[in-house]
């Protein structure tokens, strides 16, 4: 689980920088670290230090991108629980009360099936 977490990490990672370019070219510069919300404690744990996964041999190096993304400031992987985490409401199942409540986070207005 951990390395599918990892290469999600690494395709954000490519789609944040792509865009950063593309913003620089227009001089809009990032000054701080961008936000990358996850759910997965050890993935961030691993882009953190490698010292936190037992057998860390089996990630391929290219992920490694995304721990120097993080040590460089880049990026800033930042816990995000499911129940909290606005994008989780597209893929995962929920409890109609958690739904209620990601919904009314999108700030969108009433809905018609409410």
């Amino acid at each position: 689980m951990t390395e599918a977490e990892y290469q999600a990490y690494l395709d954000t990672c490519y789609e944040l920088l792509w865009v950063m370019q593309l913003l620089h070219q227009i001089d809009v510069l990032q000054e701080s670290p961008i936000q990358v919300f996850t759910d997965s404690q050890s993935g961030r744990a691993l882009a953190h230090s490698l010292a936190f996964h037992g057998r860390p041999k089996h990630i391929e190096v290219h992920y490694h991108f995304v721990r120097e993304l993080v040590k460089l400031e880049v990026i800033n992987l930042a816990y995000c629980p499911a129940q909290e985490n606005l994008v989780d409401l597209f893929t995962k199942p929920f409890p109609r009360q958690v739904i209620d409540k990601i919904i009314n986070q999108f700030n969108v207005g009433p809905l018609f099936w409410s």
